[in-house]
């Protein structure tokens, strides 16, 4: 039986992982790839072909389509009404696709609203979705879809329109039993959400060696940033700068040449952002830009990074790697489930954490990673993602 599967992802590291899945699915005539590339729509560099190695990739796929957005902006940040438009100018360009190459599945990252609105026209289409990022708090509404969602669900219709579900996907393999309860709360069939673990880790940690080095003579303090102005989140990229001038104004303060601090930008974050706070502060920065898989690929025992309640914290974790939580009132009140439910007990205040750091007193290292990240028998995560899609397409 012939399958056409069209690839849609939202960034960089979902990409990477859906390719990881390809390489290692059978080679058999009877699969056919098509990408649908989406970086037009969120305004963000062609990340498909970065490098060699990237342009490559794209001969996994049979035809490759761009999309298209008049605004120039990026999606996310666009008004309900830009939005809409965005949508049906891209509408067609998939129905076409759709109709022209027979698709039968999409293979994507998380379920993106273009391919939601694609189900409602072409219900035999079968979405299989894999989500790498950690889901925490299920009641908490993160977009217009969500909103939507939630109103739907107090008047007992949602299971009607699954396409407002940000969620919402016939089968969706995930990283573990924290994302799992996540998505069952989000109206998500158990039996439809399939554990893998995280698929890029797996790739990392059979091909890296942990490196070890002399913590007080060369030591690395990386601050973690996380996105939050590209899920329109001002007030929490305004606490997460509150605690950067903080951590800065007191590493000034040490003034020990042995020690290096480095901002590791989130791939979705701008160096833009953080200008005016690095002048106030008076501070020399080295900002880090590295491919995510790289950076989480040299996980040495001298690198200390600082991180609210991010995936790559958790992910450097997973490696071995030494993490310290930091929080604020506001995340805080947010967030506290959560610390409890992984076990962490972050820092409010930046100096007592530098002092941990130096001391080597780790007290936020969490102990229950296996309800984070599940680890499939033998270590082979992209082999049991591979395993699971195969009975789904041949189902």
């Amino acid at each position: 039986m012939k399958n056409n599967i069209l690839i849609i992802v939202e960034n960089l590291q979902e990409y990477d992982e859906i390719i990881y899945i390809l390489k290692k699915m059978p080679k058999e005539d009877n699969l056919t790839y098509f990408l649908f590339k989406t970086n037009n729509i969120f305004n963000i560099p062609d990340y498909y072909q970065l490098d060699e190695d990237k342009a490559n990739n794209q001969n996994y796929f049979k035809k490759i389509f761009d999309s298209k957005n008049p605004f120039k902006t990026n999606f996310k940040t666009q008004s309900i009404f830009r939005k809409i438009i965005t949508i049906l100018i891209n509408f067609p360009i998939l129905f076409k696709i759709v109709v022209n190459e027979k698709i039968d599945f999409i293979l994507s990252g998380v379920p993106l609203i273009f391919s939601r609105v694609l189900k409602l026209f072409f219900t035999r289409i079968i979405r299989i979705a894999y989500i790498r990022g950690l889901l925490f708090d299920s009641s908490k509404s993160t977009s217009i879809s969500d909103w939507f969602y939630f109103l739907t669900k107090k008047i007992h219709i949602q299971n009607k329109i699954h396409f407002i579900n940000n969620y919402y996907s016939e089968y969706i393999l995930t990283t573990g039993e924290i994302n799992k309860n996540f998505l069952i709360n989000r109206g998500i069939p158990d039996k439809n959400i399939f554990l893998t673990g995280p698929l890029v880790l797996d790739c990392i940690a059979n091909s890296t060696r942990k490196i070890e080095s002399d913590l007080k003579k060369n030591l690395e303090v990386i601050f973690i940033t996380q996105a939050f102005l590209w899920h329109l989140d001002e007030t929490a990229d305004s606490e997460q700068k509150k605690f950067l001038i903080s951590l800065l104004e007191q590493f000034r303060l040490i003034k020990n040449k042995n020690i290096q601090f480095k901002i590791r930008l989130h791939p979705r974050d701008s160096i833009e952002n953080y200008k005016n706070i690095i002048k106030k502060v008076d501070s020399d920065i080295i900002y880090d830009t590295s491919d995510s898989s790289l950076f989480l690929s040299e996980c040495k025992t001298n690198k200390v990074i600082i991180s609210g309640l991010s995936t790559f914290a958790f992910e450097w974790i997973y490696l071995g790697g030494k993490c310290f939580f930091y929080t604020s009132d506001y995340f805080f009140e947010s967030s506290k489930s959560i610390y409890k439910k992984v076990n962490i007990d972050p820092y409010f205040d930046s100096n007592k954490m530098i002092q941990a750091i130096l001391a080597e007193e780790n007290k936020s290292k969490s102990n229950k990673m296996d309800n984070i990240f599940y680890n499939y028998p033998h270590g082979e995560n992209v082999q049991g993602a591979v395993k699971q899609i195969n009975k789904i397409l041949n189902k």
